[in-house]
């Protein structure tokens, strides 16, 4: 009959559970396979940063030398910014010596979009129960507001770790976190890999010139 598709509506069926298969267990595979060998390649190549770190020429070293949107010249990390952007977090505070990183992984693709989906779940039924469109809508975001202050403090111990010596930052790192998230890890990637003296590569680290004096920075 018109309008019913070439082999029936089990082949519609088919298709559907295959895109939920793709979607729920494929994609989670492959973005597993490629945060390992991500790591092997580059997170767990890099130089001891405790050894390598160095500030700039500069007396004062306040804010970051890499402006918000400096990540989308640099190809390789503009690329895991698009398609893996907790990948590329981890690999930074876990070179930095800020947090582990498969600790990173799990808080950012598990417990995040749990936290979400419990406050929006818990917004709705508020809002019904108290006929609050208020509650509703605030609610959900309850979670990407505290991220956004995990974010801001951990981009304040990397500018510890650096040896900036800027102070009063937090509210702008929450802002920027909360409205500008890829654009903020790619500048504290780009920041690290300058004052470790390291390019990171799609797959690999390349070393270059130092920049500024070496000051072992323990911690």
């Amino acid at each position: 009959p018109a309008g019913v598709p070439p082999g029936g509506p089990g082949q519609g069926l088919q298709g559907m559970v295959l895109s939920m298969v793709l979607l729920y267990i494929a994609s989670p595979v492959i973005a597993v396979v490629v945060t390992c060998v991500y790591k092997a390649k580059v997170t767990d190549t890099r130089p001891r940063f405790e050894e390598v770190v160095n500030r700039p020429a500069q007396s004062e070293y306040n804010d970051f030398e890499k402006g918000l949107c400096d990540c989308w010249s640099e190809f390789p990390i503009c690329i895991m910014l698009c398609f893996c952007p907790t990948t590329r977090l981890a690999d930074t505070l876990a070179s930095a010596n800020i947090m582990q990183f498969w600790v990173v992984i799990v808080l950012a693709i598990f417990v995040l979009p749990l936290m979400t989906s419990v406050c929006c779940w818990l917004g709705f039924t508020l809002g019904v129960q108290t006929n609050s469109t208020v509650i509703m809508y605030i609610v959900p975001w309850l979670p990407w507001l505290l991220c956004a202050a995990i974010f801001a403090k951990f981009r304040g111990d990397l500018r510890e770790k650096l040896g900036m010596s800027g102070e009063g930052n937090f509210g702008k790192d929450c802002l920027f976190h909360l409205f500008c998230t890829p654009c903020a890890w790619g500048q504290e990637a780009l920041e690290l890999d300058q004052r470790t003296g390291v390019e990171t590569k799609m797959c690999a680290i390349e070393k270059k010139e130092p920049v500024g004096d070496l000051v072992g920075l323990m911690g």
